[in-house]
Order: structure tokens, then C-alpha cells, then sequence
């Protein structure tokens, strides 16, 4: 969930202060099988949300062929003609589609398939690699922080900047790997860092759920 300071937008979409911008976060559910990425598209339509996330990666771009999961990662990535499909599917649906691209490449692949913006994986904080080509691709996008430390999030925004990039917000949230719980605590959420990155960035600041409340989102 979205909530503006300074504007964003996102292809026709403008999101202001007083509005919100709903994201599914799909990720890599579909597990390789573009049918069932197509079925969560549509739930995610019929939930009212305004767009879907999904990862996109190739194994060989970011891990060696002797690691251990290099095979399943191999087995359920999908295809650029996937990909393309999935997008017009997405669009079809009245929906932006938003990638977390884990590789340059795939940046550079999607920012020419219809992609309305990207996400830079919490993941890649520090990778300046994947940083650069975001946000130099002439896409909006979001920098999501979970479990970023504070050095981490000034680098990444004044390297963004540096690349001359204005039009980006910030996700904050904590990951479910920073509890042994069932979703992270309401104690946990750090709420008052969304207000404290408005002021200092004065970009979008949104808040990426990972409670068990469905009404989380509507808090922050």
C-alpha cells in the first residue's frame, strides 16, 4: 500500500497525496507453470488491486551452475515469451505490471516488453549493478528497504539520485525472515520510519506487509 507525499507516476497513473496504490505481490508463486501466474493475475484483478509484482530472473545470471539450487531455479524460471504474455495478461486486466528484475539484463529485456514499472528487490540494497540499470532504464520504480540498514537505504537513494532518477518511491517493511512467527508482529513494524523517509527524501514512502492482519496496510 502507497501513500504519497511528492507525486509518482506510473504510465497514465498518478499517485498523489490522498491516494492509494494497491500491489499484489506474486513473486515467484507460480513455481515455472505460466497458467497458474496467469490464474493469480486474475485474482489479484478481482481483489481490486491496482498491480501485481512478480520476480523475474534468469538462474544464469545470478548463481553458478554447482550450487545446489541452481537446478530448481533453472526449472521455474519462466520464458521471455512468458514474460511478454503474462505482461499483456496484466494489461488486459486493467492492471500495471511492476517486475523486481534480479539481473541487468532482465531490466533491460523487460523495460522493452511492456513493463509499467520496476521494483529493486530488498535483496539488492547494495548491488549497484542492478541499481544502475533500474534506474536508468526511464521507468518509474520502487527501493524496497526490509531489512536494510539505514547506511544501506542513504546509499542506495544518493546513488539513485546520482543517476539522475526522480521518479521512485521507497516500500518499507520487515520480512518474515526477521521473525520465527507467523507474519511480523504489529511491535515490529516500525511504523514511524514511513513518516521519518517522507521528510528526508521527500519521495513516496509505501509499506510492504508481511503481518497476519489484513487490515496492516490500511494502518500504515
Amino acid at each position: 500500500m502507497l501513500e504519497k507525499s511528492d507525486n509518482m507516476k506510473i504510465g497514465k497513473r498518478t499517485i498523489g497525496k490522498g491516494s492509494s496504490y494497491f500491489i499484489i505481490e506474486e513473486g515467484v508463486a507460480n513455481l515455472g507453470d505460466p497458467s497458474k501466474a496467469k490464474q493469480v493475475i486474475d485474482n489479484a484483478a478481482t481483489s481490486g488491486a491496482d498491480a501485481i509484482e512478480f520476480q523475474v530472473f534468469r538462474a544464469d545470471d545470478f548463481i553458478v551452475k554447482t550450487h545446489r539450487s541452481y537446478a530448481f531455479l533453472s526449472d521455474i524460471q519462466l520464458t521471455e515469451k512468458d514474460w511478454k504474455n503474462l505482461i499483456s495478461h496484466t494489461h488486459r486486466k486493467k492492471m500495471q505490471f511492476i517486475a523486481t528484475a534480479l539481473s541487468p539484463s532482465m531490466v533491460a529485456f523487460l523495460s522493452k516488453s511492456g513493463c509499467d514499472a520496476f521494483n529493486i528487490n530488498a535483496t539488492d540494497i547494495n548491488n549497484p549493478d542492478v541499481i544502475d540499470a533500474v534506474s536508468k532504464s526511464g521507468l518509474p520504480f520502487f527501493l524496497s528497504i526490509p531489512l536494510a540498514t539505514e547506511a544501506e537505504i542513504f546509499w542506495a537513494v544518493n546513488r539513485i539520485k546520482e543517476n539522475g532518477s526522480r521518479e521512485f518511491g521507497i516500500l518499507h517493511g520487515q520480512h518474515t525472515m526477521f521473525s520465527n512467527q507467523g507474519g511480523i508482529p504489529i511491535r515490529e513494524t516500525s511504523l514511524g520510519l514511513i513518516l521519518k523517509l517522507k521528510k528526508k527524501f521527500r519521495v513516496p514512502v509505501g509499506f510492504i506487509d508481511h503481518t497476519p492482519n489484513i487490515w496492516m496496510p490500511s494502518i500504515a
